[in-house]
């Protein structure tokens, strides 16, 4: 076929076919030739270049050790069948007792017969191999954002660094190999646990986390599968999980014999980081009881905190994907600078029904200035009136964890949130004017209405004196508010009892009349008056809503005449079907209620 492209009328195709061709034939004669070589042959031939070429051929083969047994009894022999070249040199570099114990009880003889020149090379020591450690450390931590470089830069107090690096931290490091190992991996898994310049994690925690996963990785899936264990800490969360302070012991320290059987200096390393990751586990090893505030290590990112602890195993950042995430919170404390901006972000986690995260969240910032600071206080108080009437109830299940139940009352997570700021205030006389501004300005009622209550001297946000001006500004503000917003409010009857005690007895009296006009709003005032109770079911944890009317006619009496409205209530329920239909339960309860001399 090559030969026919030489009648192609192409220069260059014509040249290019009778190199082809040439090749060919050489490769041909060389093939018939080596059929009549033998082996050794073939090897003079090559061994006779390798002197012509007048050069040495240095082999390195590194890492033999990691080899399986078979592997390196393979590696050997072909060394051993090729260090007669001219030229050839071999260094190779391997654990020598590994390499022995692969060839069995010939090894060592075995090696002297190849091995020429033997270089041990030494140890390192102890301070050389934590300088190194140190440095390259330190090179991943300056690849992150500054937010995470702070976390090593704050004080004793706040960065427990050296105490977890003399722990045992340093001991998992017998070699160079183990350090670039654990950098590695390192590397590149905190990496991920960054999003937008925000690390979602404390990278001192982090960092330890990493090295029990790299050195004692069963110990670390158990961590893994048993977040109880870790992060139940208070005495109601173990009774109702059937734990106590030594059934938690004795089952992690099953899992550090069953997970670390071989090296007993590992295991207490270990054991010795894990009291630093989760300190209530030290006091529980030493006998100490106290009392610790999942607030501040979720605000540190600790590992130890309920809602950041699967962060550390499912490399998802804030917890999982439900959760929020550092950089968010970071992004909505900062716009906390403005009223409006901040108000309007908590109304779309509303509609969105993420705002008990966000509260929950923010709740953990509420006692630092440097998060949230004098004047944007004012901001988040104000923003908190506005929506305080649209944020909605209960959003969990009774029977989830007492962390959940406690975040489950948005309503109960801004009241937290602002007496947390208002607290933090040394002078009262500022947190009374900054009320006294926004009280007026802002929407709502409930809120304002409700902090304004006489306190309890040890709890004092505002001076004695100051809270009757406080009360009269809620007063005026209600007086002058919206009467059909006012009869649809679902703190009414709060609002009234609070009316009629503050000193708005005849503005009062002219709603209640007004409202007893018409028959659909003195049904509705009725069913203020109701009072709805959450039982839990023993068995199985459910809610039961209980409607209860102990309270409903003594309370209903403060405002109304009950004949009166029982008249009312028999007029809707003949002349008025449609009415009666809608509302047949209030309009019942309350009748047979009346009849059964409740009143």
């Amino acid at each position: 076929m090559l030969g026919a492209l030489e009648y192609v009328p192409n220069s260059s195709v014509f040249l290019f076919s009778k190199f082809l061709k040439n090749i060919f034939k050489r490769c041909e004669k060389y093939c018939r030739k080596s059929e009549n070589v033998s082996i050794m042959g073939i090897k003079n031939e090559l061994n006779d270049r390798l002197i012509k070429n007048k050069r040495n051929t240095i082999v390195f083969i590194d890492d033999i050790d990691r080899l399986t047994n078979k592997e390196i009894r393979e590696i050997f022999r072909l060394v051993r069948v090729n260090a007669d070249f001219w030229g050839m040199i071999y260094v190779i570099a391997f654990d020598r007792h590994i390499v022995e114990k692969s060839f069995e009880e010939q090894g060592k003889e075995y090696l002297e017969n190849i091995i020429q020149v033997n270089v041990n090379v030494p140890f390192p020591s102890k301070e050389g191999l934590s300088q190194f450690l140190c440095r390259e450390l330190d090179r991943v931590i300056k690849t992150l954002p500054a937010s995470a470089q702070e976390y090593l830069n704050k004080d004793e107090n706040e960065n427990n660094w050296d105490s977890v690096y003399r722990s045992g931290f340093r001991d998992f490091f017998k070699n160079i190999r183990d350090i670039k190992r654990f950098i590695s991996g390192l590397e590149f898994n905190i990496s991920r646990m960054c999003k937008n310049n925000v690390i979602e994690i404390n990278p001192i925690d982090f960092i330890v986390v990493e090295a029990i996963r790299m050195f004692a990785y069963d110990f670390y899936l158990f961590m893994a599968e048993n977040s109880v264990l870790f992060t139940a800490k208070h005495k109601l969360e173990f009774e109702r999980l059937g734990l106590s302070e030594e059934k938690i012991k004795e089952e992690i320290e099953n899992a550090l014999t069953n997970c670390i059987t071989e090296d007993n200096k590992c295991r207490q390393t270990v054991k010795g980081l894990v009291k630093e990751l989760f300190p209530w586990l030290k006091d529980i090893e030493e006998g100490i009881s106290r009392e610790y505030n999942d607030v501040i290590w979720s605000k540190q990112l600790r590992v130890c905190s309920e809602r950041l602890y699967n962060s550390y195993f499912n490399f998802i950042p804030g917890g999982d994907e439900g959760e929020m995430s550092r950089y968010e919170i970071t992004k909505i404390l900062k716009e906390m600078d403005s009223l409006e901006t901040f108000e309007r972000t908590l109304r779309q986690y509303i509609e969105t029904k993420g705002i008990v995260k966000i509260l929950a969240r923010i709740q953990d910032f509420t006692g630092d200035e440097n998060y949230i600071s004098r004047e944007n206080a004012k901001n988040v108080i104000g923003a908190l009136f506005n929506i305080y009437e649209d944020l909605p109830g209960i959003l969990y299940p009774i029977s989830e964890s007492i962390n959940k139940m406690l975040d489950s009352y948005p309503k109960d997570s801004a009241q937290f949130i602002m007496n947390q700021l208002l607290n933090r205030e040394t002078d009262k006389e500022k947190n009374f004017n900054l009320l006294k501004e926004l009280i007026p300005q802002t929407k709502g009622l409930s809120m304002q209405f409700d902090k304004t209550r006489t306190q309890t001297p040890n709890s004092f946000q505002i001076p004695p004196d100051k809270i009757i001006f406080l009360q009269k500004i809620c007063v005026e503000k209600i007086n002058n508010v919206d009467k059909k917003y006012l009869i649809n409010h679902k703190d009414l009857r709060f609002l009234l009892y609070k009316w009629k005690e503050w000193g708005g007895s005849k503005q009062l009296t002219e709603f209640i009349n007004q409202v007893l006009e018409s028959n659909k709003n003195t049904i509705v005032l009725v069913s203020r008056f109701i009072s709805v109770s959450e039982e839990i079911e023993p068995r199985n944890g459910e809610i039961e809503r209980i409607k209860k009317l102990q309270y409903l006619y003594k309370e209903l009496s403060d405002f109304v005449n009950l004949e009166d409205i029982k008249t009312k209530l028999d007029e809707i329920k003949k002349f008025y079907p449609k009415l009666y239909e809608e509302h047949r339960n209030t309009i019942d309860l309350f009748l047979k209620g009346y009849e059964k001399s409740f009143v």
